[in-house]
């Protein structure tokens, strides 16, 4: 199957070409260049990242520079491209009211501008206006919010001061910032902008000059806002609203019901007998119910004032999936889908689970006389429910941990750990260890964290 837990590290275009750096969980990082991939250990990557950054350094070396005096957190800036037409780099001290950076029109990055630093939405936030620094799409370190990373930097400077592990505000010749955005804010929050810092300033040949950069970014904005707003007028008051809300349908009938008009059309299906929850731990459904491929105008019309809703409205479907729907009925909430799935762990996302599992919950289903229902085998229950807890929830919770204790010495089976190995890769007997010691509380941090692979 496609890797549930794919985390993307970096990305830029060089030469019209798309670069892509991606950390598949358990598996491999893939790098990304055009049509082509290429696969690689944790090792091996390592070890090609600091190749790179050996010839980055001997090239920036042609011009008397070192690598190693930069911020190396700093070279997703295209200032490194043009290494060739640097022409001075050195160390000085700039009032903070001369400094400048990007501010985004409209949310779009094409249409960034440069503003002064006092303009900056992080000055902003940290003056308690946090709307648009929240909003804004930037890359952190996994699992930072914006505003978690502006006040850490906060926290940070007034700490250990400024400059700190040789990590200086970076400039071109007119006070544009390259890298240090952070550091900037929080200095002119907490000094003023009178007030004097060092900075790391790099000299190009050629650079534009802050008002030239300006007078691009106007006629930019002017065409873009012509196009805008003359393809969408204003909406006249009176216009009906699209989408009006449907009617409350009361359900007729209850679970029971409901499976035995399916079994009465011949229609196959299982029942995962374990209650769905969205990311913030609130119940989705009671039941998950698997059932033919294109059986949703069966299911809908059996189904008939139970009505129903796509449980996952904001989510993207991937790899074919059909959206799974909640049926209302008299007794329980029943969430219809027709194949195993998981949510991407590091997208607003559902895929299907591996192919194998899914064989795997179709070939071992198993008639329960006692609930009346045919359901899956304790294998295909405990990757589906496995996979929720680690890749929706980021935790198991007491109800979790009951279901998996109930069926702990399936823990043990090889064909547990085949079918985990579709899902977690070489993560699979880790987190297979970690369930049988009963260590819940390691299994998700275990999972994001390892690094032999």
């Amino acid at each position: 199957m496609s890797n549930p837990a794919v985390y993307l590290l970096a990305e830029t275009t060089i030469q019209g070409k798309r670069i892509q750096i991606e950390d598949n969980l358990g598996e491999s990082i893939h790098v990304h260049i055009g049509e082509f991939r290429i696969t690689f250990s944790i090792a091996e990557f390592l070890e090609a990242a600091e190749s790179i950054l050996n010839a980055a350094d001997q090239i920036l070396q042609l011009k008397d520079l070192s690598l190693y005096k930069f911020d190396l957190s700093s070279l997703d800036w295209d200032w490194l491209s043009r290494y060739d037409i640097i022409q001075k780099v050195e160390y000085e001290e700039r009032p903070l009211n001369t400094l400048y950076t990007i501010q985004r029109v409209y949310n779009r990055e094409e249409l960034d501008r440069i503003v002064p630093l006092s303009e900056s939405r992080l000055v902003r936030a940290l003056c308690g206006n946090k709307e648009e620094m929240r909003t804004f799409k930037q890359i952190n370190l996994f699992n930072v919010s914006n505003e978690e990373r502006l006040f850490n930097m906060l926290d940070l400077i007034k700490r250990a001061g400024y400059p700190f592990d040789n990590k200086y505000i970076m400039i071109n010749q007119y006070g544009r910032i390259f890298d240090g955005d952070h550091r900037a804010a929080c200095l002119y929050h907490l000094l003023g902008g009178e007030s004097t810092v060092p900075v790391l300033k790099i000299t190009f040949e050629g650079e534009p000059s802050i008002e030239d950069c300006q007078e691009e970014e106007r006629k930019k904005i002017s065409i873009y806002e012509q196009k805008r707003f003359s393809a969408n007028p204003k909406k006249t008051e009176n216009a009906p609203s699209r989408g009006a809300e449907k009617e409350d349908i009361k359900p007729d009938m209850d679970f029971p019901c409901f499976i035995e008009k399916i079994q009465a059309v011949g229609l196959e299906y299982y029942v995962v007998d374990y209650k769905i929850f969205n990311k913030t731990g609130e119940t989705i459904a009671d039941k998950l119910l698997i059932t033919e491929a294109n059986s949703t105008g069966k299911i809908k019309t059996i189904a008939g004032q139970a009505g129903s809703r796509d449980a996952f409205k904001k989510y993207s479907l991937l790899y074919g999936l059909p959206s799974p729907l909640v049926f209302q009925f008299t007794d329980s909430k029943i969430l219809v889908c027709d194949r195993l799935y998981c949510k991407s762990m590091f997208q607003n996302a559902l895929l299907p689970l591996d192919q194998e599992v899914n064989k795997h919950g179709w070939s071992k289903r198993r008639k329960n006389a006692s609930k009346g229902f045919v359901e899956a085998d304790d294998c295909t229950a405990l990757v589906f429910v496995v996979a929720s807890c680690v890749f929706n929830l980021g935790a198991f919770r007491e109800q979790d941990i009951a279901f998996i204790q109930k069926r702990r010495e399936m823990l043990r089976s090889q064909e547990l750990l085949y079918l985990l190995e579709k899902v977690f890769f070489q993560c699979a007997g880790k987190i297979v260890e970690q369930l049988l010691a009963q260590e819940y509380d390691k299994v998700a941090e275990g999972y994001l964290t390892n690094i032999t692979y």
